[in-house]
């Protein structure tokens, strides 16, 4: 009887334990009060002062209907125009990450806000939620950039990784509220995910029990946060969204798998284009192929009739 209660308290601590930790690998509670800027990354915050400075980047507040602040920078472009495009950095990144992006939507004549996700960079909120409430938080971003803009002007989303997954579901299930998407290895929806990652990081754990410890962390998720990570499932909505949308990723990502892109852009309705680039892990694309990403991303703005000032980018 004593050995089967202690199997019992056992069995208990070491479901509670994996419950714990894969919501924990989640939600990352308090990682922005925890300073997710790290030591090893603070070149990128370096660049990106240097840049803001030269470019003269405007730091802006935006209230969070959960209750914190979303924080960013506005930047100007070089010559008067009616164009903006707001960026989504990844999982576990900040505003600072996304310099070279920010450098090439200046250089096509666009304003560009980057901004830092709930509970990443400078902005509140304790948990990260897959795009599920960061969706939502990319409506007062985009309420925000229409409001420093002339009525009619353009506005276009580009997103990366996490922030790739949360553009779409914003324009599948919040609003579709830009005049067009650029997603760059985006996940179909974040369960799949984690199990990929389940299996790339603990493949010594059975098929069959990857799935019941995914089921068992996101419960966990669900008690701990609120939220079911089965909602952050952008191959849900994706066919709902009626702006274009351009497909991007490298065929040798190892951490979202590009048959991932394959599947959106299949599932997208109407307007789209995808892009492969043959080499680079996950995100990689931009800083192996520069000229060659910015080219793709001009040709998408052209196919969809898109209006650029030749004279800034030729």
């Amino acid at each position: 009887m004593l050995i089967l209660i202690l199997i019992t308290i056992l069995l208990a601590l070491v479901t509670l334990g994996i419950g714990y930790y894969f919501s924990n690998q989640v939600l990352r509670v308090n990682y922005a009060k925890q300073g997710s800027i790290r030591v090893a990354n603070l070149e990128n915050l370096e660049v990106f002062q240097d840049f803001s400075k030269k470019m003269r980047g405007e730091k802006f507040i935006v209230q969070s209907d959960f209750g914190y602040k979303l924080v960013g920078k506005f930047f100007p472009a070089k010559k008067s125009s009616t164009k903006i495009m707001i960026l989504a950095h990844g999982f576990g990144g900040y505003k600072e990450t996304m310099t070279a992006y920010a450098k090439m939507f200046l250089e096509l004549g666009f304003h560009v806000i980057v901004y830092d996700h709930r509970n990443s960079g400078e902005s509140g909120g304790n948990t990260i939620t897959a795009g599920i409430h960061e969706s939502k938080d990319m409506k007062k971003i985009v309420d925000y950039a229409k409001s420093k803009l002339d009525p009619g002007s353009q506005i276009g989303i580009f997103g990366i990784s996490m922030g790739a997954a949360t553009t779409l579901l914003y324009a599948g299930c919040i609003e579709d509220g830009a005049d067009f998407y650029i997603v760059d290895c985006p996940y179909t929806d974040f369960f799949t995910e984690a199990m990929y990652r389940l299996q790339e990081e603990f493949s010594y754990i059975p098929s069959f029990a990857r799935k019941v410890v995914a089921h068992l962390g996101n419960l966990f998720i669900q008690w701990r946060s609120g939220i079911n990570i089965l909602d952050a499932s952008p191959i849900n909505v994706v066919a709902d969204i009626q702006s274009p949308v351009l497909f991007i990723n490298t065929k040798m990502d190892t951490y979202i798998p590009p048959y991932m892109t394959q599947e959106l852009y299949n599932k997208k309705q109407g307007t789209k284009f995808i892009r492969w680039f043959e080499k680079g892990d996950h995100g990689k694309a931009i800083s192996l192929y520069p000229d060659e990403y910015k080219q793709e991303v001009i040709k998408f703005l052209a196919n969809i009739h898109f209006n650029l000032d030749e004279q800034i980018y030729s």
